[in-house]
């Protein structure tokens, strides 16, 4: 939204305005909507998803390598007695411990404010183990989100969703 900040009020005034207007089409959904929700607000969305992509170029070529180069974690999930929890390995050697991040949310659709976020671990057979937060397993299973802290940024792995019952012990 570099393009438009030189506006005031800022851009997000801007579009809730426009979608909460009477000439706001009520049908919308996806691309549709969001396009005509910033037209209506007098930007291009157009140019604002190509700005954000020349936005994510440059970042690659920034940071890009030094992102690859780091290992992957992959979680394991373990029980123990009543509890759960995700045992932490790495794809390759990680040198140095690194600062590991371990979300956790209830469902495949909680919203943000049901995530939990665990940065403590215990170690067992050398490998760290963040365990789930009471009433973070719900249906029978734990959905969890592994990260690892880069110095500017955590790094989080793609979500998964494990039923409790395939848990190693």
């Amino acid at each position: 939204m570099e393009r438009f900040s030189r506006r005031a009020p800022p851009y997000h005034v801007w579009i809730s305005t426009a979608v909460s207007g009477a000439a706001f089409p009520r049908d919308l959904k996806g691309y549709e909507l969001y396009r005509c929700a910033f037209q209506l607000a007098g930007f291009d969305i157009n140019l604002v998803l190509n700005d954000y992509a020349l936005d994510l170029r440059r970042l690659d070529a920034r940071y890009g390598q030094s992102i690859d180069a780091l290992p992957r974690p992959r979680g394991l999930l373990v029980r123990d007695g009543g509890r759960a929890g995700i045992a932490v390995q790495f794809d390759r050697p990680a040198g140095q411990a690194p600062a590991l991040r371990v979300r956790f949310r209830p469902r495949d659709d909680s919203a943000a404010h049901e995530l939990v976020v665990v940065d403590r671990s215990d170690v067992r057979a050398g490998r760290p183990i963040a365990w789930a937060p009471a009433g973070q397993a719900a249906d029978g299973k734990v959905c969890y989100q592994v990260g690892v802290e880069t110095g500017y940024a955590v790094m989080y792995e793609p979500w998964s969703c494990l039923p409790l019952r395939d848990a190693a012990r």
